[in-house]
């Protein structure tokens, strides 16, 4: 459960998928050795400053490390440089004044799905149970097929927004894909 999920000792890290059409999917993870719990955080679209805001609501610190989808690398540079006082309104500034100082906020060092899949499936993944959203894609992830019906390695490009997040957190923290095959659980 969430509660159970905020209740563990250990430090929270944030996975960030953008969009602004499609849902900026933004994930919480904590991590014990080779066990990753997570939980939804947001999955609605939201634009660059809406995602600041956000980041300022949650009280997101210079310590709270967030790995972003290298593919925006605009607003992970506008996110963690921070906003031009010019950008916003002197209302903005006022209510959110770490919209100026930016974010502790990263690119994902390593895009490659298969590589993050394969870090995944080596672990013991566990959701939060209210986390609709996640559990959704979870059970509508699937991969692509080919023109005879037979299953690639390429997953489809869909159910994904928050379990990319996931993958850019479990890529930064362990780095190396290992042998195995994850079975998510609810928490």
């Amino acid at each position: 459960s969430l509660k159970e999920y905020l209740e563990l000792p250990f430090k929270e890290y944030y996975g960030q998928d953008f969009g602004t059409a499609s849902p900026a999917g933004l994930i919480g993870c904590k991590f014990d050795r080779n066990t990753c719990y997570a939980r939804q955080i947001n999955y609605l679209p939201m634009s660059t400053l809406s995602l600041g805001k956000l980041y300022c609501e949650l009280k997101f610190g210079n310590t709270d490390k967030i790995i972003a989808d290298n593919a925006d690398k605009e607003a992970i540079k506008k996110l963690k440089n921070g906003f031009d006082k010019s950008e916003l309104s002197q209302d903005i500034i006022s209510k959110y004044p770490n919209l100026l100082r930016g974010f502790f906020i990263e690119a994902c060092k390593n895009k490659d799905i298969e590589f993050r899949l394969g870090l995944m499936n080596s672990m013991n993944l566990y959701a939060v149970e209210e986390s609709k959203d996640l559990w959704n894609e979870i059970l509508n992830y699937v991969y692509a097929q080919d023109k005879n019906g037979n299953y690639t390695n390429d997953p489809i490009d869909d159910y994904n927004h928050l379990i990319d997040a996931w993958g850019y957190c479990v890529a930064d923290h362990y780095g190396q894909p290992k042998k195995g095959s994850a079975q998510i659980r609810e928490f």
